[in-house]
């Protein structure tokens, strides 16, 4: 599980959204989401923003509005829905590995505790001074981690 809410774990989201759709310091709502302000989570949220682009040929299509309103709108019914409970976590027995930033502002760092602590045989994997999108930020260190924990 990378960067991802428990049952009802994500209440802020369309703000957090809304709050990076709005912003005019960069060109692209993605650096806000998914990146800190530090500048060296900035520097790495415009090479992601180089890597997206740096594949020429045989590129998978863009997503259009109707894709990404249908994520929008199952991430928000599934993030605001509380199942106080925990019964889909609960039923989860195989190992999982929980990757995380140290500050997700979309879905909250806090579900991503709450989900490894529910868990029956959980790690939880949280890199620093990162935001939603730790993986891209951490990627080199995030597929090798990944890779070992494959072959447990």
């Amino acid at each position: 599980m990378a960067n991802t809410a428990h049952q009802g774990g994500g209440n802020d989201l369309m703000k957090v959204l809304n709050d990076a759709m709005s912003q005019k310091t960069y060109p692209d709502p993605r650096v806000v989401l998914f990146f800190t302000e530090s500048k060296s989570s900035i520097e790495a949220g415009q090479a992601f923003l180089k890597r997206t682009s740096a594949r020429q040929k045989d590129r998978d299509p863009e997503a259009g509005p109707d894709v990404a309103n249908a994520q929008a709108k199952a991430l928000i019914v599934f993030s605001t829905t509380q199942d106080s409970s925990n019964k889909l976590l609960s039923a989860i027995t195989q190992p999982v590995l929980i990757v995380t930033g140290s500050n997700d502002t979309m879905l909250p760092t806090d579900s991503s505790y709450a989900m490894f602590r529910i868990l029956k045989n959980a790690q939880l994997m949280m890199y620093p001074d990162s935001n939603h999108e730790a993986i891209f930020q951490y990627h080199d260190q995030f597929v090798t981690e990944m890779n070992n924990f494959l072959k447990r």
